[in-house]
């Protein structure tokens, strides 16, 4: 080969691997930004539906999450997640936690999704037969939602407690047929046909517009109540309560 052809394949070769390395780099960049929104969309705490107690997952940033309990238990522990080609976040506890989610020994591997059924936030991971939704994702006070045909307007979970025994309903209106409930009394189990006095529940949504019941004008709110660690809960996990008896919880 003369020295002149020599040189024009030198070129050629250069030109090649430069736009070779072009094209790998402008895929690393791709593949770091899809990376990067997948996991800023995980970033903040995951928490079952409706939540009083129960394991937590937060992620903190793009590789550490901490897994803990809320309620009585022993605390929670620190670990690293990492994200496959398919998206999907194996949740991998750090070495020596002595706190560790037994599910999560088998239920390391989740997948992100919509959740379109769901009145309490818009994405939820699912982990094996666990679910958490995301926070930072509710429904915003003030949305509309449809609950069996039912107009309603979201109200961003909110604490409330009864403030008698009150009829916990399958529809806004006193003609529709109580929920049986089993509530925990001295931590026992009792079955019951309302919900006694300072029952605490999650307040979801409410009517559009005051109903008159009696002598008390209010509107209906769709409710999950909290019946106690000990109890059997309710027939359905949601129903209805009359305004009137329901009080905010304070705040501390």
């Amino acid at each position: 080969m003369s020295r002149f052809k020599y040189i024009i394949f030198l070129i050629i070769l250069f030109s090649f691997n430069c736009s070779i390395d072009k094209n790998i780099s402008e895929q690393v960049q791709a593949n770091l930004v899809i990376e990067n929104s997948f996991s800023k969309k995980l970033i903040g705490q995951w928490v079952p539906e409706y939540y009083t107690d129960g394991w937590v997952i937060e992620f903190k940033n793009y590789e550490n999450y901490e897994e803990y309990f809320n309620g009585e238990g022993c605390g929670g522990y620190k670990g690293k997640y990492f994200v496959d080609d398919k998206n999907r976040i194996k949740l991998q506890p750090n070495p020596n936690e002595s706190c560790v989610n037994k599910k999560r020994l088998k239920e390391n591997l989740c997948t992100l999704q919509t959740s379109p059924k769901s009145l309490y936030s818009d994405w939820k991971i699912i982990c094996g037969n666990s679910e958490y939704y995301s926070v930072k994702d509710q429904k915003k006070d003030g949305t509309i939602l449809y609950i069996n045909s039912i107009k309603t307007i979201a109200l961003n979970p909110n604490g409330y407690f009864t403030k008698d025994n009150v009829a916990f309903r399958e529809g806004p209106g006193i003609n529709f047929k109580s929920i049986s409930c089993g509530v925990e009394v001295a931590a026992y189990n009792v079955r019951m046909n309302s919900l006694p006095e300072k029952s605490y529940v999650f307040v979801i949504a409410r009517t559009t517009e005051k109903f008159k019941v009696k002598e008390s004008e209010n509107y209906w709110y769709y409710v999950k109540p909290y019946t106690g660690w000990h109890s059997s809960g309710c027939d359905k996990k949601f129903g209805w309560i009359f305004g009137e008896y329901l009080e905010r919880r304070e705040e501390n």
